[in-house]
């Protein structure tokens, strides 16, 4: 399996962590990470919109043409993602 599929399968069952009832953000203030991993502490100003990007070229990837690309689309779609994303990927769907 290639790194970009399991970094896809990573950020569908994580994507939807960090967004807490729809608008708040997780902080990681409170940890106490190594300098190098600093950039985890400061939040997305809006990771709604990521989630949403994030969703939207997932969903575009399922009509691509190489099999592999799909086929990890739909798999993470389909069992890796993360549960509060359902609701907005069957919106994106009906579109």
């Amino acid at each position: 399996m290639a790194p970009w599929q399991n970094l896809t399968y990573f950020l569908a069952a994580l994507a939807g962590c960090c967004v807490l009832d729809g608008s708040a953000v997780m902080s990681m203030t409170s940890l106490d990470l190594p300098s190098h991993l600093s950039f985890l502490s400061r939040p997305h100003p809006n990771p709604i919109e990521l989630a949403d990007r994030f969703l939207t070229e997932l969903v575009e990837m399922l009509e691509v043409e190489p099999a592999q690309a799909r086929e990890t689309a739909r798999e993470a779609l389909g069992s890796e993602l993360h549960p509060k994303l359902f609701s907005p990927l069957l919106s994106k769907l009906d579109q």
